[in-house]
């Protein structure tokens, strides 16, 4: 008999994916922002899950085709798919970063999409089982850096201003929305809001160290190389490197099995779709796309939209065919 993956599976693997972006890209706003826009996505989250819940059924592409009907569905989540790659191109582009002292590019790319595009061809419960595991490892790895940097901070330096003018960025804390597509109806057994406060909470302690720390530059990673162990200077930045990789590898995978969920719902194959979505980003990896933040920023929230509007469709069909009968 098969084993479905379990609720808490699939919440760390949406925490997994989201943290290396968000420590990217987050660090450098004032901490309060972070919160805020932590706090907002988390709510945003929770009804999505909660409009999920209440719909019953398979996937939520499946949900989609139910919905809005064959047609007018299948365009639609022809349009996430193209979303969904879109945001693959970007993750990709910033796996470099992960290693900014040295080139990497486009070698830590194209073989993290090899990586993840042969673990996605595996089939999604596979890539869970991993990514339970490599949470783990992020957990602990955090943790280290956390507790090095904390007799660092001077908790003055809270009330300086960020350095980062992108608030658009904020917008990267919907990635979990994605995972909507791999829920199955029996591992709903509860609404996640541990996890989802945790997603808001993790990028915000992240932020407030960073400004917190002299000479982070509002940079997670720079924070990391200003930390000193027993009054030693300690390289403690590779740490930091791994938790990167490791964070990428699930937003990768999730895009990648998202795209898959999809195409399985319109007839194709799960497994290779989702290895196809992944290889579908190796622009990205060879150098970033021409595109402004502002528009993947905007990606995300249409995805989370569309998400939304699919789901309050299958709703009301289904209780419009409950009371036909």
């Amino acid at each position: 008999m098969k084993r479905l993956p379990t609720m808490r599976q699939l919440c760390a693997f949406n925490l997994l994916a989201v943290t290396a972006p968000a420590l990217m890209l987050l660090c450098g706003l004032d901490w309060y922002c972070v919160l805020t826009g932590g706090s907002l996505s988390a709510l945003v989250l929770f009804g999505l899950w909660m409009l999920r819940r209440r719909c019953g059924g398979s996937g939520l592409a499946d949900m989609t085709l139910f919905g809005w009907g064959k047609r007018t569905g299948a365009v639609l989540l022809a349009v996430q798919i193209a979303l969904a790659v879109l945001l693959l191109n970007a993750v990709v582009s910033g796996v470099a970063g992960a290693f900014p002292d040295v080139q990497t590019k486009p070698f830590t790319p194209l073989v993290l999409l090899a990586v993840c595009s042969w673990s996605c061809g595996q089939g999604k419960d596979a890539v869970l089982r991993a990514c339970g595991v490599l949470f783990l490892f992020l957990c602990v790895l955090l943790a280290c850096v956390f507790l090095f940097a904390l007799p660092d901070a001077h908790p003055s330096r809270l009330l300086l201003p960020g350095q980062n003018n992108h608030p658009e960025a904020l917008a990267v804390l919907l990635l979990p929305c994605y995972g909507l597509f791999l829920i199955e109806e029996e591992t709903e057994k509860r609404i996640p809001g541990g996890w989802l406060c945790l997603s808001a909470l993790v990028p915000t302690v992240a932020s407030a160290l960073c400004a917190a720390v002299p000479g982070s530059r509002g940079s997670f990673y720079q924070m990391a190389k200003s930390v000193e162990l027993l009054s030693v200077a300690q390289r403690i930045e590779p740490l930091v490197s791994m938790a990167f990789v490791i964070g990428f590898f699930g937003a990768v995978c999730l895009l990648g099995l998202s795209v898959g969920q999809m195409c399985a719902a319109l007839g194709g194959n799960a497994n290779r779709s989702s290895a196809a979505a992944c290889l579908a980003a190796i622009p990205g990896a060879l150098a970033p796309l021409p595109i402004p933040s502002a528009v993947y920023a905007a990606a995300l929230a249409v995805a989370a939209l569309l998400a939304a509007v699919s789901l309050l469709r299958c709703r009301k069909r289904s209780i419009d065919k409950n009371l036909a009968l």
